[in-house]
């Protein structure tokens, strides 16, 4: 089995305190969306501000965190940046300079949706999705920089849970909420 371990920091620094609880919100899924390997937590056993997620098996995963206030800022390993992709776990490999940063910031993107005829549609919904390319595959199970949210009665759409990036939007009827789950859709979309 792999190990990762490293440090919880928080950003911005000193405006909040890394809460004891952290490790509690941090896991591990695969990068395929195979519940095979099953979601890896870290262990809440840890000091605060320390990092230990054990039991992974080689494959590629997404290192994950979501708290009540806190989400997820950053996953450097060894000097190298794995916020948004895949960490290529290999047996008998050493994991142990893993830093995540988290954060209490929120970023919010909203606004109007229209009808070609400038109405507000009866129903609809705004998909979001990175433009960088290579974020189009394997996401995992719980994808953080793809959100599909439901307009409001006057056509209003928010979206409060995405990570700072560059984003593609697009509205679609209520009834394709979902349709970017297809393995194409992100190609078609753009």
């Amino acid at each position: 089995a792999i190990t990762l371990s490293g440090r919880i920091v928080t950003d911005p620094a000193g405006t909040a305190a890394l809460p004891s609880y952290a490790a509690t919100f941090i896991w591990m899924e695969t990068a395929s969306g195979s519940v095979w390997h099953g979601r890896h937590s870290a262990s809440d056993k840890s000091p605060a501000g320390e990092l230990l997620v054990d039991g992974l098996l080689p494959g590629a995963y997404h290192l994950r965190a979501q708290g009540a206030r806190w989400r997820l800022k950053s996953v450097v390993i060894a000097g190298a940046d794995y916020t948004h992709k895949p960490i290529d776990l290999a047996s008998g490999a050493s994991y142990s300079d893993v830093v995540v940063t988290i954060t209490n910031a929120t970023t919010v993107v909203s606004g109007p949706v229209s009808t070609d005829s400038g109405g507000p549609p009866q129903t609809a919904a705004v998909i979001a999705f990175p433009v960088e390319r290579e974020q189009w595959v394997n996401y995992g199970i719980y994808p953080t920089r793809i959100a599909s949210v439901r307009t409001s009665s006057t056509g209003q759409f928010r979206l409060t849970t995405l990570p700072a990036g560059a984003y593609y939007l697009i509205a679609l009827p209520l009834a394709k909420a979902d349709a970017w789950i297809a393995p194409d859709f992100f190609q078609r979309a753009q």
